[in-house]
């Protein structure tokens, strides 16, 4: 089974609408997991849709971070004054189709409630870069379900140190395209060897998977941003 885990819609801050993500994956991919920022909506218009791949429940939410010092820091911002600073980082929920816990809730309370329901947690980007942050310290890294070593938009760099850190804490490894662009969804799609939603979380969490073999670029997802900023401006002009 090739499984996109890691894609955004229009009900958040991608381009594809759901109609559109859903078509291609249904002619690509043999599952998606739907992960819009903070929202299930996108997942729960593509179930309406009656999708031709496995739908797998999902989303990316943001999460509380207190940085402490610079091995902690997650925001772009290194302190060594040891003054507690607060900051934020994306992490994808997987298997959940609802959560009592909103954005910038803790990341403890984030797994509790996903655990909770059966699902599991993942590190998503955590060297993603300004803007796309992740829980790259180890102390947060160790309470994850796995961790994102392959992310479309980062940087290889960035991945290279998501992997060393995986390693360093033993933990499963997934990727994920991280689409915002349709052309970008399945690029980084994983090989997972089920074809139900809690086979695929079972083989996660064992780190039974398979990853594509492709490099990284942040290109995408800068390009997608622009195109966003563009569109904001004419509704402005033509308001």
């Amino acid at each position: 089974m090739l499984i996109e885990l890691h894609c955004h819609t229009n009900h958040s801050d991608g381009i594809p609408t759901v109609r559109q993500l859903i078509d291609k994956a249904g002619r690509e991919l043999d599952g998606v997991a739907i992960t819009d920022h903070n929202t299930f909506s996108g997942y729960q218009a593509a179930r309406k849709l009656m999708p031709k791949c496995l739908l797998i429940p999902g989303i990316e939410v943001t999460c509380r971070h207190n940085v402490t010092n610079a091995s902690g820091a997650t925001h772009g911002v290194h302190h060594s004054d040891g003054v507690v600073r607060h900051g934020s980082a994306h992490v994808v929920a997987l298997g959940v189709e609802e959560l009592k816990v909103k954005a910038f809730c803790t990341l403890g309370e984030l797994i509790e409630d996903a655990h909770s329901r059966g699902g599991l947690v993942i590190n998503a980007h955590p060297f993603g870069g300004f803007s796309r942050n992740g829980f790259n310290d180890v102390k947060s890294a160790r309470k994850f379900d796995a961790i994102e070593i392959l992310n479309g938009n980062t940087l290889p760099s960035g991945n290279k140190k998501a992997a060393a850190l995986a390693i360093r804490l033993k933990k499963p490894v997934v990727a994920g395209s991280d689409a915002h662009r349709l052309q970008d969804v399945g690029k980084f799609a994983c090989t997972i060897d089920s074809d139900t939603v809690d086979g695929i979380l079972k083989s996660i969490k064992k780190g039974k998977i398979i990853l594509p073999d492709r490099q990284t670029s942040t290109i995408p997802l800068l390009t997608a941003k622009m195109k966003r900023q563009i569109r904001k401006k004419l509704k402005l002009i033509g308001g």
